[in-house]
């Protein structure tokens, strides 16, 4: 385990971590949250109870995701078991989520349509299916 990778396993253990949570989306089967502290920002994506199933799914979401290195991508650093909920501790990415877009000028639609492209041919040819990605 890197440095980073054991400074950030010490802030989601650490007691105030929980507390100072915020949750950001929640899906059916994921709750995503965010975190802000002193030294970084960050995200935790954890796996709903009841979709224990999926536990592969997220863990090749993690394997895959770690491999990727393209500005598109957040980095993704930790996979944890989070008050026993599996999840993936991610970058925190300035910007909006795309679900949260209402009207864009052509600029802001082209921007961030090739922004988009570009994530999927770097997904491509690599042979990753992007239906598993976040």
């Amino acid at each position: 385990m890197s440095e980073s990778e054991q400074g950030l396993l010490n802030i989601v253990s650490s007691t105030n971590f929980v507390q100072s949570l915020v949750l950001i989306e929640n899906s059916e089967r994921n709750s995503i949250y965010y975190f802000t502290g002193p030294e970084r920002k960050i995200v935790l994506k954890g796996l709903e109870s009841g979709f224990s199933n999926d536990k592969q799914k997220q863990k090749n979401e993690y394997e895959i995701s770690k491999k990727i290195l393209h500005p598109a991508f957040r980095k993704v650093y930790l996979r944890i078991l989070h008050q026993i909920k599996e999840a993936i501790v991610l970058e925190w990415a300035d910007g909006h989520l795309i679900s949260k877009f209402n009207k864009l000028n052509v600029q802001e639609f082209l921007s961030v349509g090739r922004e988009i492209v570009s994530a999927l041919v770097a997904l491509h040819t690599r042979s990753i299916m992007h239906s598993n990605l976040t």
